[in-house]
């Protein structure tokens, strides 16, 4: 997982997308040699095409989009978490104390639509880790209105075009 993040992410910080994105990212992966399993299919497909080819120029694309995507989202949840505890870090102390055993969240409901407004403002989840699912049942369970995460949602991700990743276009999570 790291890879792929950490050699799209260097090969983002440039405008222009780096001197030699290929070179680059085969690199990273050689040395680290740790796929996203939810890129597996795509980084497969990346080193099994013709060096050059279109196919290959389109995968590295993908790649780039889906991990530009997942940064987006992480900074989004960040953003908001500040927003709405007025302390990003408040997510993790809320999970901990929650009993073992115990659901992440009281109000099934109340998860789920804070999951749908994210996605509305910020772009469809798709396939997460649960630690980002644990932020919306620390919303939950701590009492944050819709009102609220509504605005925080808009601050944090007005100006994101959602584009492909529009929930209407291809469903949202929950």
């Amino acid at each position: 997982m790291i890879s792929m993040l950490f050699a799209v992410g260097m090969l983002c910080s440039s405008s222009k997308g780096g001197p030699n994105w290929s070179d680059s990212l085969v690199h990273a992966n050689t040395h680290m040699n740790r796929v996203s399993q939810r890129d597996e299919d795509l980084w497969e497909r990346y080193k099994r095409s013709e060096d050059g080819s279109e196919e290959k120029t389109e995968i590295l694309k993908e790649i780039k989009d889906r991990i530009m995507h997942r940064k987006h989202l992480d900074g989004s949840a960040e953003v908001i978490s500040i927003f709405v505890f007025a302390d990003g870090d408040l997510h993790s102390y809320f999970s901990s104390i929650r009993r073992n055993g115990s659901p992440i969240v009281d109000d099934w409901e109340c998860h789920k639509s804070m999951i749908r407004t994210f996605e509305t403002y910020c772009g469809a989840l798709g396939d997460v880790d649960m630690e980002r699912m644990d932020i919306f049942a620390d919303f939950c369970n701590n009492g944050v209105s819709q009102a609220t995460m509504e605005e925080a949602c808009m601050v944090a991700c007005s100006g994101y075009d959602v584009g492909q990743w529009n929930p209407s276009i291809i469903g949202y999570t929950v």
